[in-house]
């Protein structure tokens, strides 16, 4: 018997996950990428905040905040939401014009204004709505996965599991830390900020999307937002490495003693030249697409311009090339 999910009954904060059908591993760091894009545009539109976030290769975890629906939402306030999402490669209009023109067409028409609201209700119910955000989330994906693989069927398990949690202290980070460890705990990396895709990696590249989620993170713990950035992240990081040996799996080296001694002993802190380094290798990975001789070329320049020891190696993008490519013409990136 399937266990049932919790019904989002108003606003919250909720752990959700997910998995790729027969949990295969289908999401290379292209398809993380497109993923990520996916998550901000549909967020921004719903009013939803993702707190953190990590992708796997066959599965993802969100934390995320889902606010109270207001009591009305305007056309003005519908169209403005629409307007971050993308528009398809078929659509003669993006999503805010083609709601606005049949708007149009409706008024033109007389329509009733009980028909008129109707019709702003499809939209409305898709916002502030978390059965609603992850349902187009993974939908979305999937067709856009499926049209550029020639794929046909589902590509995620049925349902996506959703957990409520007090927007409380321990809670909140014990669920944070636990999404940004993954990485460490599958055997990835040492560090999670080694990982680019998971939040606090994000945040500690600059990204002002991640940082936020931090932000609003703290403040549900009572952290006002006058604290800057770092400080935000400092208190985080020693809360996250302070997690870090537990519930490693068996034979899984994890974070070393070492490492979280140092972290701890600098209070979360980071040096100027660990930040230079860490926005340098994350932006560095997946920024520059193309054929192998491109991106091997780009990438001598910002090993010379950058003075890193570490060789940049770029990786192929797709687990094979496109029928319209040869076996040495598949796209790689940096």
């Amino acid at each position: 018997m399937r266990k049932a999910r919790l019904i989002q009954a108003s606003g919250g904060v909720y752990h959700i996950t997910s998995r790729i059908i027969q949990k295969q591993f289908l999401l290379n760091n292209l398809e993380k990428d497109l993923f990520r894009q996916l998550m901000w545009q549909l967020a921004d539109f719903s009013g939803i905040t993702v707190l953190t976030h990590c992708f796997m290769t066959n599965h993802f975890h969100l934390l995320i905040e889902v606010p109270d629906a207001p009591e009305t939402i305007s056309e003005d306030e519908i169209e403005q939401r629409l307007k971050a999402l993308s528009k398809s490669k078929t659509a003669l209009r993006s999503p805010a014009e083609t709601f606005r023109h049949q708007l149009n067409v409706m008024r033109a028409q007389q329509a009733v204004q009980a028909d008129v609201d109707r019709f702003c209700d499809q939209y409305r119910d898709r916002m502030f709505n978390l059965t609603a955000y992850v349902k187009e989330l993974k939908q979305r994906f999937s067709q856009n996965y499926n049209n550029r693989h020639k794929r046909k069927g589902p590509l995620w398990e049925e349902r996506f599991k959703s957990t409520l949690l007090e927007p409380a202290m321990r809670p909140l980070l014990e669920v944070a830390a636990y999404i940004d460890l993954n990485p460490v705990r599958a055997g990835i990396c040492t560090k999670p900020e080694r990982y680019r895709f998971c939040g606090y990696s994000g945040a500690l590249a600059g990204d002002p999307r991640c940082i936020e989620g931090y932000a609003r993170l703290f403040a549900m713990m009572g952290i006002e937002r006058s604290a800057t950035d770092e400080q935000v992240l400092a208190i985080y990081r020693m809360a996250l490495f302070g997690r870090a040996t537990e519930n490693v799996p068996k034979g899984r080296a994890g974070v070393p003693e070492e490492v979280i001694r140092a972290v701890l002993a600098a209070g979360g802190k980071l040096g100027v030249a660990e930040k230079l380094q860490h926005r340098i290798r994350y932006y560095s990975e997946g920024i520059i697409i193309g054929g192998l001789a491109f991106v091997e070329g780009f990438a001598y320049q910002l090993q010379k311009q950058n003075q890193l020891k570490r060789q940049l190696k770029p990786h192929v993008v797709q687990s094979a090339p496109l029928q319209t490519l040869s076996s040495d013409e598949a796209l790689v990136a940096l």
